[in-house]
């Protein structure tokens, strides 16, 4: 059913992609628009630097494009398409200087433009500048922070989500234009390495003076202006003259009551000072409280806790569900208590050689009384509903530094190194209580168990990169190395009644599992300019990979043991030849990598033995639009190797009634996927328009089967190649201003669909996975002294399974949002949020009633404005409802979770540095 789906798709995005690159080409035949030229000056004739220029369309006054202008006066608005426009000037204490010019097919110099003064501002303090929001240079958005107004107080994260086209999660995660944020720098400096969570939380708004966001390549493809495939989606602060030759930072602290937790006091102090010099910046971070609020991010926590591997269910799949990482307030988070701190230092010894260095750790004790609802398909004639309730306790810890150094020889010939150590270890004990009932209700199976582990984890990488050109040339030389290595024990002890017996069948399980990884990697790069702009460039590349994992288990009441080993290694060469061309607004990138590789293992009485070698093409066209519209077209292949767990036939026991054991006959993945992503945004009128599209297609798809123990409802779980997986994904993201009300309108829509395959007891199921998400918001432009905003999201899914009909259900999950920020003054402050949620036609059967979140902040400042007292509450009403869905290939699970619900604390916040005004907002 979905392959002619995804061809007559496949088919369109061609079809669309072909008409697009006509269009342009047709476009780019036409003459080039004109544009608008001159000086601004004051009455002695003195220029006046950063004046704004604005083209207004004759016929409804729209702005069609502008410009500032530079240190001696200078301008140049354009380009434009010819006709009539009304060119604006103006000055913060000028008075605008207006007039109509009328463009032809060739530069239009308006000569100097004399602004006078306006008497009645001065000697006054203008705060209603008028400020242009953002610029687009090339593929960089630049926006002015002062712009954008937040809160007094506020970090980064609140101005972040300020600013159109960008999104900030719950987590703190950021997009832009459809893509993740994978780094933020401060000053062009990494801050706190990549994480962005670190500096968007813990950097006050008030010190940013502009916020730049692009597309960042690599360090080897900004050296060789060669796109290698590596996208690094960056956000640049850029502070003000006091933040860069001074200090400043912020303390905070409270106390208050919680709920739900058992305990009597709620806490949440934090830190962050920072001493930045033109050479040297430091900053200290610290953060502690049990009110669920964290200051790392999802990349941090999965790092430290040994990798997505970590996040391995009983079924060998790997699910990252709303709440199972304690990162962020999700209500679904359950009780975590947190304590962390770092340290980050970036020094310039001289124009030609720099160090970063950091320091981050943590501890975080997260407790999460859970009830699962699941109904799965164990045949294709028999279906269970699985009722579960449980407690479980996780304490973490763990510790990382990273270190960088470079120094340059020469104008294009540098030496960079890095390094990074990670140490961790975990504590995690469950209580579960677990019903299996028939179709028709009877009970059949009832568990009850104990599970215990504890993990050390330690590991850690370095590179050294070498690069030189000679003229337009360029060669890069890079090592690579690292290692990670892996302790888990675990003890389970349950007891099941069966249905059918009459009496308990306990068994008490202990299992320890040490993996070991190591990974070498050498690549060398020539880049070879052709002409201007049609560039060649050759890479040789040769990785090896080693794995060596071991796994005990023993079942103490059985009297049993068994201890196995399986070692793996994959080593992979490549030769890859990539060729770039640009011409007018376009830029095409052809790449065809050739590639070995072979991948050997065994143990256990088995081994698994592969060698291939791949044709692996992209293709990259790229358009760039006269107002710094673009549209990305990419088609990209890729092998994906199957991991030591998977290839491991080790029995490893994930709960009392799950076996796992690896394949070492697997195959791997061939993925192709085909993309198209489009931007338009207009800096003028602030309308942004955003549309991404990928169809992926892996073959020999690594999938699971399982065999379900008729009588035990047991199950063995094994990972196997199945037919072809396909998915696709789409998202639109359109943000306009509504003048006639002063609003503002977002709008978005992503969809997700995949198509999974699983074999149960011999029984392939096929399952297709659906969702949609559309969030509609309006909020008002002006907010001096208001800020409002409200909205609905709608969520809607579906999923069909052709083992089971019966379980095919779909779901509509809706919520409504609003957020009101009132500040009247420079010392009163109040914002408040309020979210009500409603779940229906999930596993339960049953529709879920609106479940408001409501939270308050109200503030005000003491001690001439540099200090804030807080009553912060959240979760008012105390009606917090954790809630996740989860589908497979054969089951549909629904959980919830015990939330923190009301918390109410008073705050102390104190501002260090120099106290910043409040910001201008955009007219």
């Amino acid at each position: 059913m979905f392959r002619p789906l995804v061809l007559t798709t496949l088919r369109a995005v061609a079809r669309a992609a072909a008409v697009l690159a006509v269009a342009a080409v047709a476009v780019a035949a036409q003459p080039s628009p004109a544009a608008v030229l001159g000086t601004v000056s004051d009455s002695t004739g003195a220029p006046l630097p950063g004046s704004t220029v604005v083209l207004l369309s004759a016929a409804d006054s729209v702005m069609v494009s502008f410009a500032t202008a530079d240190a001696d006066g200078a301008f140049r608005v354009g380009p434009v398409p010819p006709g009539d426009y009304g060119l604006r000037v103006s000055f913060v204490g000028y008075l605008p200087f207006e007039r109509t010019v009328a463009v032809q097919s060739g530069p239009i110099d308006v000569g100097r433009l004399v602004l006078e003064p306006d008497e009645q501002e001065l000697g006054q303090i203008v705060v209603r500048a008028e400020r242009v929001p953002m610029v687009v240079r090339g593929d960089t958005l630049d926006y002015d922070a002062r712009a954008f107004r937040v809160p007094p107080g506020s970090d980064v994260e609140a101005l972040l989500k300020r600013l159109p086209g960008v999104e900030v999660a719950d987590d703190g995660s950021v997009r832009v234009r459809g893509r993740s944020v994978d780094r933020v720098l401060v000053d062009g400096k990494e801050f706190f390495g990549d994480d962005p969570t670190i500096a968007t939380r813990n950097l006050p708004a008030d010190a940013v003076d502009r916020v730049q966001i692009y597309d960042g390549a690599s360090e080897v493809a900004e050296f060789t202006g060669v796109d290698d495939g590596v996208e690094r989606t960056t956000i640049n602060l850029a502070l003000d003259d006091d933040a860069r030759a001074g200090y400043f930072g912020s303390v905070e602290g409270g106390l208050g009551t919680l709920s739900d937790a058992g305990e009597a006091l709620a806490f949440d102090g934090r830190a962050s000072v920072n001493r930045f010099t033109p050479s040297t910046q430091v900053s200290l971070i610290a953060n502690g409280n049990n009110v669920n609020r964290q200051s790392f991010s999802v990349q941090d926590y999965l790092s430290f806790m040994g990798g997505p591997a970590s996040l391995t269910g009983s079924d060998g799949l790997i699910r990252i569900r709303s709440g199972e990482i304690p990162v962020g307030d999700d209500p679904a988070s359950g009780f975590a208590t947190t304590a962390s701190g770092g340290l980050n230092l970036n020094h310039d010894f001289g124009p030609r050689t720099s160090l970063r260095t950091s320091y981050l750790g943590y501890r975080l004790r997260s407790e999460r009384g859970r009830r699962t609802v699941q109904r799965g398909a164990f045949g294709s004639d028999r279906q269970l509903r699985i009722e579960e309730g449980a407690t479980d306790l996780s304490r973490s810890r763990a510790h990382r530094v990273d270190l960088a150094a470079e120094h340059e020889f020469g104008n294009g010939h540098d030496l960079q190194v890095e390094a990074d150590l990670r140490l961790g270890g975990s504590a995690f004990d469950s209580e579960s209580r677990r019903e299996s009932m028939a179709a028709d209700g009877a009970l059949e199976a009832l568990e009850e168990s104990d599970w215990t582990a504890d993990a050390e984890r330690w590991g850690g990488g370095t590179s050294l990169r070498y690069r030189r050109r000679f003229g337009a040339r360029s060669v890069v030389a890079e090592l690579r190395g690292s290692f990670d290595d892996t302790r888990d024990d675990e003890a389970i002890r349950a007891s099941d009644d069966l249905h059918t017996q009459t009496s308990l069948d306990a068994r008490a399980l202990d299992q320890d599992v040490e993996a070991r990884t190591g990974a070498a990697e050498a690549r060398v790069l020539f880049t070879e300019p052709i002409t201007r702009a049609h560039v060649l460039q050759f890479t040789l590349e040769h990785t090896r990979e080693r794995g060596h994992r071991t796994l005990g288990l023993a079942d103490s009441l059985a009297g049993t043991a068994r201890r196995t080993e399986f070692e793996r290694t994959l080593r992979t060469s490549s030769a890859a030849l990539t060729y770039r061309s640009a011409w007018s607004r376009y830029r095409l990138l052809l790449r065809a990598r050739f590639q070995q590789s072979s991948l050997a293992g065994g143990g256990f009485g088995s081994a698994t033995s592969d060698r291939s070698t791949h044709v692996l093409p992209s293709v990259t066209l790229t358009r760039t639009g006269a107002q710094q519209d673009r549209v990305e077209l990419r088609y990209r292949e890729s092998i994906r190797h199957p991991s030591a767990r998977q290839l491991d036939p080790g029995v490893h026991r994930p709960s009392a009634t799950s076996t796992y054991s690896g394949n070492p006959d697997l195959l791997p993945e061939r993925v192709r996927s085909l993309s198209l992503r489009m931007t338009r945004f207009d800096a003028l009128t602030s309308r942004t328009l955003l549309g991404y599209v990928r169809v992926s297609r892996s073959s020999h798809a690594i999938s699971y089967g399982r065999t379900v123990d008729p009588t035990t409802l047991r199950q063995t779980v094994s990972p196997l190649n199945l037919g072809p997986r396909w998915s696709a994904f789409a998202d639109a993201t359109l943000s306009s201003p509504i003048r006639p009300i002063g609003g503002e309108l977002d709008l978005s829509l992503d969809s997700y669909f995949d198509r999974r395959r699983e074999v149960v007891n011999g029984s392939e199921s096929t399952s297709d996975l659906f969702r949609t998400t559309i969030d509609v918001g309006l909020g008002n432009r002006r907010k001096e002294v208001w800020d409002l905003r409200a909205g609905a999201r709608f969520e809607y899914g579906s999923a069909a399974y052709s083992l089971a009909p019966d379980l095919d259900r779909s779901y509509l999950n809706s919520a409504l949002y609003a957020e009101l920020g009132w500040t009247p003054s420079d010392a009163w402050s109040v914002q408040s949020t309020a979210d009500v949620r409603a779940y229906g036609g999930h596993a339960l059967g049953a529709t879920g009633n609106g479940r408001p979140l409501v939270s308050l902040d109200v503030s005000r400042a003491v001690l001439d404005g540099r200090a804030r007292v807080h009553l912060v509450a959240s979760d008012l009403l105390d009606r917090g409802l954790g809630v996740t869905y989860t589908d497979t290939a054969s089951y549909t699970e629904e959980e919830r979770v015990d939330t923190l619900g009301r918390r109410v604390l008073v705050k102390f916040s104190y501002t260090l540095g120099q106290a910043s005004g409040l910001r201008t907002s955009v007219q």
